[in-house]
């Protein structure tokens, strides 16, 4: 890495991308896009992970699978590289594009599933999401460095599903739509671009005040005006981090 270029992101936290089903070209330049869409992060990929990044495994379920599941063994990779990961303590999560129910069925890790055309856009909104994990009043998004609040959402055995809305007041009935459309009651939730009254008010009026992983923030990492959240629902048996 150029000099220049090292000084620019020592004091950022890092992001590795590491594509299952894509091109390596494809993810270098997705790589690219991000740091100009959302600088307040290193986006890196190509090579092996640097310590303290945090590892996003992007998976095309259809590119691994065969579009129709009937190859499932084709995605043993993307959770090798899960196990691989949790066995060195790195923190790495997963980004799913497609059905979930074609990947074998093992149950490690966390497992955020989307249907987006754009890995862009979901990835700046799963970014934002997990950047309010590490904020705090006194310090804002200055010390993310190491992703520390994300290693225990990563230790977690969850499948999450993440929306986005324009202001703030749409987060109730944001998360009121989540809610009644599952049917399991959240075990995580994270959220970027809500204020601490309103956050614990829908809590409250959605009876997840009692929800031990859970974090928001007031702002956006990037100060952008939306809200972007992430929720996590448990596997069937799988035990869950108390969030200490």
């Amino acid at each position: 890495m150029p000099l220049a270029q090292s000084l620019a992101t020592f004091d950022k936290a890092v992001i590795h991308l590491e594509g299952w089903g894509m091109s390596t070209d494809d993810v270098l330049a997705l790589t690219g896009r991000l740091n100009q869409s959302l600088p307040h992060i290193h986006w890196h990929a190509g090579e092996a992970a640097a310590p303290g990044a945090l590892t996003l495994l992007l998976v095309d379920i259809a590119a691994l699978t065969g579009g129709k599941g009937h190859a499932f063994w084709n995605a043993l990779g993307p959770f090798q590289s899960m196990e691989r990961a949790r066995r060195a303590g790195e923190p790495a999560l997963a980004l799913c594009r497609g059905r979930v129910s074609e990947l074998p069925a093992l149950r490690d890790g966390v497992w955020i599933t989307t249907h987006a055309e754009s890995w862009e856009s979901k990835l700046l909104t799963v970014a934002r999401a997990l950047a309010a994990l590490e904020w705090n009043a006194q310090d804002g998004y200055r010390a993310m460095q190491g992703w520390r609040a994300v290693r225990t959402l990563a230790r977690a055995d969850l499948l999450a599903i993440t929306a986005s809305g324009t202001e703030a007041e749409e987060f109730p009935a944001m998360l009121r739509g989540i809610c009644a459309a599952s049917l399991m009651h959240p075990t995580a939730l994270v959220a970027a671009g809500v204020p601490a009254q309103t956050y614990g008010r829908t809590l409250v009026q959605a009876g997840l005040q009692d929800i031990t992983l859970q974090a928001a923030a007031p702002m956006t990492l990037d100060g952008a005006v939306r809200v972007d959240t992430l929720v996590g629902f448990a596997w069937p048996g799988a035990n869950q981090p108390s969030g200490s």
